[in-house]
């Protein structure tokens, strides 16, 4: 097939229905060149030979061009992706052909993943693994965490290099033993910063180990975000998988203030008490100003694709919304208003909160 610059033509600006072969004319995916951070970089000659073919101006002109890099783009209404040709010119790609999507399926979710946690960094879980469901509706299985897998350095050098996604960290606490096998399991910690799988290794914010305690947990991911909220800014704790973090204690460790249960308290009271010490020091810290802090508390819970109010036990399957001004939100969701830790205690007991926690409603 012949290529523009055998026909002289301009390039195009943007490319449909393309896909990407290697030098056999075997697809490929475009995320096996080397990615292109800023402008100054430049691309390593001994990289593979990958092509890009497709079609533009409506459909009536083809491509057929050698390809250098990549990048992708956050800052617009929609992620967008790029690629350097050879001949030096960046062309923005639009939709791929039906039969090359599933080529490119994981580092699609993966940019567009990263747009949507930078767009909205308070994001609920739920709510992120439903709005990428919709933007690929047509991929089966539905888009999930195992789609990040392979993009995870990616993922990390792009929250060093954004100055919003930086804002967020991820860490990686490693389940401990729970008496039926090795809690490390293949999993090893070889760095302050990342761990091993196999052969492979990935490099997260912070690593915790298997004898990290819930005290350590909360020293290193909490005790900053609840002093960003009291200074107005919007925080959240995104935990997956049961790792212990969050639920590992029994459910008295939810309500009962006793030395008996300190250690094994879960990071959720941990962060209330948290919150009102700090209220408390603002105060007798504030040299006679008047302070005043209004705290609401909403408790929710999502499972099997369901989300439920768990102080209105009526309120089920409520609809998460997305506005403009505020973000992510839940429609009708309870709030109740609390002024010390013992207010919020009591809302954790009511309407047997506690009988769900301790069955594992929590996630």
């Amino acid at each position: 097939m012949d290529s523009l610059d055998d026909e002289g033509e301009a390039p195009p600006r943007s490319v449909g229905i393309y896909e990407f072969v290697d030098g056999e004319d075997e697809p490929i995916s475009f995320a096996e060149l080397p990615i292109q951070w800023k402008k100054v970089e430049t691309p390593d000659g001994k990289q593979k030979q990958i092509f890009l073919r497709g079609s533009f101006d409506k459909g009536l002109q083809k491509i057929y061009e050698q390809v250098v890099a990549w990048k992708f783009d956050l800052s617009n209404e929609k992620p967008e992706i790029s690629v350097l040709t050879k001949e030096n010119y960046w062309i923005r790609l639009l939709n791929p052909r039906n039969a090359y999507e599933n080529i490119i399926r994981t580092i699609l979710i993966t940019v567009h993943c990263l747009y949507l946690v930078k767009r909205n960094r308070g994001t609920s879980y739920k709510a992120l693994w439903d709005h990428l469901g919709k933007v690929f509706s047509l991929f089966e299985p539905r888009p999930s965490e195992n789609d990040l897998v392979d993009h995870v350095s990616l993922f990390d050098e792009a929250v060093k290099r954004d100055a919003t996604l930086a804002k967020s960290k991820v860490v990686l606490r490693i389940r401990p033993a729970n008496g039926l096998g090795n809690g490390d399991g293949m999993v090893k910690k070889v760095s302050e910063d990342s761990v091993s799988v196999g052969d492979r290794t990935y490099t997260f914010d912070s690593v915790l180990d298997s004898k990290s305690s819930q005290e350590d947990v909360y020293q290193l991911v909490v005790t900053g975000l609840v002093k960003d909220a009291l200074a107005g800014y919007d925080t959240s704790i995104l935990a997956y998988i049961w790792t212990g973090s969050f639920g590992r204690g029994p459910p008295s460790a939810m309500v009962e203030n006793g030395p008996s249960v300190s250690g094994l308290q879960d990071i959720v009271p941990r962060i209330f008490r948290g919150l009102f010490s700090e209220i408390q020091k603002e105060h007798e810290s504030s040299d006679g100003k008047q302070i005043n802090y209004l705290c609401w508390c909403s408790f929710l819970e999502v499972s099997s694709e369901k989300t439920g109010d768990l102080l209105d036990p009526t309120q089920r399957n409520l609809d998460i919304k997305d506005d403009e001004k505020v973000g992510f939100y839940v429609e009708i969701l309870t709030e109740e208003y609390v002024s010390s830790h013992e207010d919020v205690t009591q809302i954790l007991i009511k309407d047997h909160f506690r009988l769900l926690y301790a069955a594992g409603a929590i996630k």
